[in-house]
């Protein structure tokens, strides 16, 4: 029988003064993968606090292996035992891998490098790792980063280990080799935390899955199980026989007529890419699905960085575009809204008009000095995202409500096209149905939106047309489901 490592007994979690869980429930045993899903983007990042140790404990059970915590020892006993691993490297990229995992493992003397290089040899072929442990950390692939912080954890005797996002920044083939090193470290008998969207948690991984909604667990889950769309129903609010027809659907009928072409390549080809050769029309949704990092960072340089095109030419309906930043883009109707910008493109501190002012202050110059047009969008924000929410400050909204505000400022400044990063990566489920009902409000204005994507899972949750890129070339759809699905199996 396993050993208990971990609880929470209704407990209640408080972050930033607010209680975002209540009556919290968790049982952790050692080797075991719990995967979690999280009902909002609030409930993710307080748990994330919690394992971090930044996050208060207002009631409750907190226990660990078998003895109750004090509530204000929490989180040293959680900086001890807890190791979380995120897109956000902790390792210090001006070292070594040796020292990275070493420095810490005997504190009194940190200048016998020979032990330490040997130590950290022993882990490598311990666990099977073909990476040279003197390579600086700043040379590191995101997959290498990760397998070294695992190796860290396990050096330093963590009890469990956090994983969060993983999906969000590793491909397929990556995961794969991952999770062949987490296979051997649950074998140690360190736990395994996955804190995942719906969509992109694997299954196959975990042995638990813990499920929160509303603050509260809704339960502990055997995921052989569970039904990933039944449940994903029941998140969304679709579970009393939701069958109206969605905004989204609704756009698709009032813009068939829109067949105009906007956006265009011919034969564009950068240090990445070669022979891009694609259309968009008015209106229009389409999803470029990218295999890899590479493809991804070659097609976006094509908006940040006008020298990246070497060859071919690119088409803002028909005139012919050489834009030498995002600025230039903007001016000449294409807007670039980056990766999760409810949190990257938004002023906290300001109120929601004046973001909108600053995105139209880009459209019609000295926009701030003009009161009817103020007006004007302070009337928009009153009749489309609730009374009094014109003058509220963006730290004090839900991030759903920050990704309206953000897409309806595309909304008001009309571009041609919308180029959108990475639009349903790393959101919670309120955010991914505000994205879609956004989405369909700027598609019956005539606004064409390009989505970039790098998770096959995402090509499902929006109606469109796809382009497929793999190793800088377009390929067809049964080369790319071919590809990405048997990495999958291996997963």
């Amino acid at each position: 029988m396993k050993k208990e490592l971990f609880a929470l007994e209704e407990t209640t979690l408080k972050d930033n003064d607010k209680e975002i869980l209540q009556g919290f429930n968790m049982h952790l045993y050692e080797g075991d993968v719990c995967g979690i899903i999280c009902d909002s983007i609030n409930e993710r990042d307080t748990l994330l606090d919690f394992f971090r140790g930044d996050c208060e404990v207002v009631k409750g059970v907190v226990r660990f292996r078998h003895a109750t915590v004090k509530n204000g020892s929490a989180p040293q006993m959680l900086g001890r035992e807890f190791s979380v691993i995120e897109k956000k490297s902790k390792l210090l990229s001006s070292l070594s891998i040796m020292e990275n995992i070493c420095i810490f493992v005997d504190k009194n003397n940190i200048v016998r490098k020979r032990k330490y290089y040997e130590l950290t040899k022993k882990y490598f072929r311990d666990f099977g790792i073909s990476i040279q442990p003197e390579k600086q950390v700043a040379l590191l692939s995101e997959k290498e980063r990760v397998i070294i912080e695992l190796l860290k954890a396990y050096a330093e005797n963590k009890s469990v280990v956090v994983l969060a996002d993983l999906t969000g920044f590793l491909q397929k083939n990556e995961l794969a080799e991952v999770h062949h090193l987490l296979l051997k470290l649950q074998q140690t008998g360190i736990c395994f935390i996955l804190l995942e969207t719906l969509e992109d948690i694997v299954f196959s991984w975990t042995n638990q899955l813990l499920i929160i909604k509303n603050g509260k667990e809704l339960g502990c889950f055997a995921p052989a199980f569970v039904d990933r769309q039944k449940l994903y129903d029941f998140l969304a609010g679709k579970q009393s026989g939701y069958e109206k027809k969605t905004e989204f659907e609704q756009s698709l009928e009032e813009i068939e007529d829109m067949d105009d072409t906007v956006f265009r390549m011919e034969k564009v080809s950068t240090k990445m890419l070669q022979d891009l050769t694609f259309s968009v029309g008015k209106g229009e949704i389409l999803k470029i699905l990218f295999a890899n990092a590479g493809d991804f960072e070659g097609f976006r340089r094509i908006f940040m960085d006008g020298s990246s095109v070497v060859s071919g030419t690119v088409y803002l309906q028909e005139t012919v575009m050489h834009c030498r930043n995002i600025r230039e883009w903007r001016k000449r109707g294409l807007c670039y809204s980056g990766e999760m910008p409810h949190r990257s493109m938004l002023i906290q501190d300001m109120t929601v008009v004046d973001n909108f002012m600053l995105e139209l202050a880009g459209k019609v110059e000295l926009l701030w000095m003009l009161p009817r047009y103020r007006k004007s969008v302070y009337q928009y924000i009153e009749d489309h995202l609730g009374e009094g929410m014109a003058n509220r400050r963006l730290r004090n909204l839900s991030p759903d409500i920050l990704q309206r505000i953000q897409l309806g400022k595309y909304y008001l400044a009309a571009p041609k096209v919308l180029v959108c990063e990475k639009p349903f990566q790393e959101v919670d489920l309120h955010i991914r149905e505000a994205t879609l009902e956004m989405f369909a409000k700027l598609r019956s204005r005539g606004i064409t939106i390009i989505a970039l994507m790098t998770n096959l899972s995402d090509l499902n949750l929006v109606e469109g047309s796809n382009l497929y890129i793999r190793n800088g070339s377009m390929v067809d759809e049964n080369e790319i489901y071919q590809i990405l699905y048997t990495e999958q199996e291996q997963v």
